[in-house]
This record gives structure tokens, C-alpha cells and sequence, in this order.
């Protein structure tokens, strides 16, 4: 049997494009009849709530849903401000900053199936603050910890992590040679792993992605940057038909994934 994950970060709070666009990949899910595994962080469930977008909280409900943490790249990250803790403190620290965060998520959509970090910013005391939580797995697909491509237990949580060799996507924003090209990328991923007797194949976006042309928090926090909150900006923007197209190619993609056998 082969698994594939669909999982996306759903971070950028600050531009309200990036709703209609996330709005939009859960409806492809919804056409398809399959879910993902939408790893929201907190302050976005909030905002969302704020503009009132029962539709889109209405739609996550549907899904899986994963915590990314409080408020992903505001300084201190999750790495800044456990880098001189100790394990006693720093799971002390973290639960008091994340937990929280967490609860208003669980509040909004509902609790979380999974954890994973907020870019590169990780440490070790976070598991507890999973268990206490009842988070009881760790996905992402970031470069600390891994173990020959494949998941693992560490810390005594269960690990989806550095898939590697079986990590994959298509470039929406390529029409449809990138659609040919991961749809090639992932039928070769599908075949070794169908020959290897079963196993997982990851796939993961950004819903922003489809929306912008950078990061939002690119834009306001790299390189230590932490703007007061009225001189946030948000990301530059690809544009309504750019956005529909790009929605357009994920769904031929996610159509043909759903429609192989195994």
C-alpha cells in the first residue's frame, strides 16, 4: 500500500489573499473526496476568524488538521528563545508560550493530528509540550533530524521527516509542463515505492505560494527584522488569474494522484 501525505503550512496572516487561495486548494480537496493535512498556525486561525471567513474555518473543520505554532516567524522563534534553556526550563518555557496558541487553534478547527516547525526554528523541548498537548506526531520535511529517508521515533513521538527520496510536487506556476513534469516526477516515486512493497510519498505547499510571489514573512521578519505590527506589509502578489491557474494545475495534479490504484 502506498500513502501519500498532501500537507501544507498554512502561515501567511498577513495577506488576505492568501484566504482565497487556501479557500481554494480545500475545495480541490473537497472535489476529489480526500483530505490533507493543513498545519495552521495559531494567529492565522484567528485571523481568519477576525475577517470572518466561516467559510474557509467551516472547510478546515473537514480535514486534518496540524499545529505550526503560535505565530511562526515573529521574534523570538521557537530556536531564539529556547537557545540558552535547559531541558527543565525550556519545556517549561515552551508550554507557556505555545500552549496558549495551541488551545485557540483546537477552539477554531478542532485539535491537531501533527506538529511540525515553523521554518528552520526547532529544539528538543517541544515534545513534551506535543505530549501534553496531545499532538502525537511530528511531520515536516526540515534538514535537524532523519533517518534514512523513511519515519522514525525520537523523543518518543513518531517522525515524518526527511522523506528525501520521496518528497515531491509540481510547479503549479508552469502551466502545463510543470504539471507533466511532477506528474512524471511522481509516477517514477510511485513505481519505486510500489516495488519497495508499499510505503509514504510526501507532498507539501504553502497555500500563500499560490497568492504571492514571496514569503510574507520573508517580507517583514528575515535576517531578524521584528517591525512594530502597524509597519507590517503584505506579500507581493501574483494576481487573480495567476492564482486561478496555479489552482487550476494542482487540481489536474491532485486528480491524477487520486486516480491510481494502491
Amino acid at each position: 500500500m502506498t500513502n501519500v501525505l498532501f500537507w501544507f503550512d498554512v502561515e501567511d496572516y498577513l495577506t488576505p489573499e492568501s484566504d482565497d487561495a487556501l479557500l481554494g486548494l480545500l475545495e480541490c480537496f473537497e472535489r476529489h473526496g480526500v483530505q490533507a493535512t493543513w498545519k495552521v498556525v495559531a494567529e492565522k486561525a484567528r485571523v481568519l476568524e477576525e475577517r470572518g471567513r466561516s467559510d474557509i474555518i467551516r472547510a478546515l473543520q473537514r480535514q486534518d488538521i496540524g499545529y505550526h505554532t503560535d505565530n511562526h516567524s515573529q521574534h523570538p522563534v521557537l530556536a531564539e528563545y529556547l537557545r540558552d534553556a535547559g531541558w527543565d526550563d525550556g519545556v517549561e518555557e515552551i508550554i507557556r508560550r505555545e500552549r496558549p496558541g495551541y488551545e485557540d487553534t483546537v477552539r477554531i478547527l478542532g485539535p491537531s493530528s501533527t506538529f511540525g516547525q515553523a521554518g528552520g526554528s526547532w529544539a528538543p523541548q517541544l515534545y513534551p509540550f506535543m505530549r501534553d498537548a496531545g499532538i502525537g506526531l511530528f511531520m515536516d520535511e526540515a534538514s535537524h533530524v532523519g533517518l534514512d529517508g523513511a519515519p522514525f521515533w525520537y523523543c518518543n513521538v513518531p517522525h515524518i521527516n526527511r522523506l528525501e527520496g520521496r518528497v515531491t510536487r509540481t510547479a503549479f506556476d508552469r502551466g502545463d509542463e510543470g504539471l507533466t513534469e511532477g506528474i512524471e516526477h511522481f509516477d517514477a516515486i510511485h513505481r519505486d515505492v510500489a516495488e519497495d512493497g508499499g510505503g509514504l510519498i510526501s507532498i507539501y505547499y504553502h497555500p500563500c505560494e499560490f497568492a504571492t510571489l514571496a514569503f510574507w514573512d520573508g517580507v517583514n521578519f528575515a535576517r531578524g527584522q521584528q517591525p512594530p505590527r502597524a509597519d507590517w506589509k503584505p506579500a507581493p502578489l501574483r494576481g487573480a488569474q495567476e492564482m486561478a491557474a496555479g489552482l487550476e494545475v494542482f487540481d489536474r495534479y491532485l486528480a491524477h494522484i487520486v486516480a491510481q490504484p494502491g
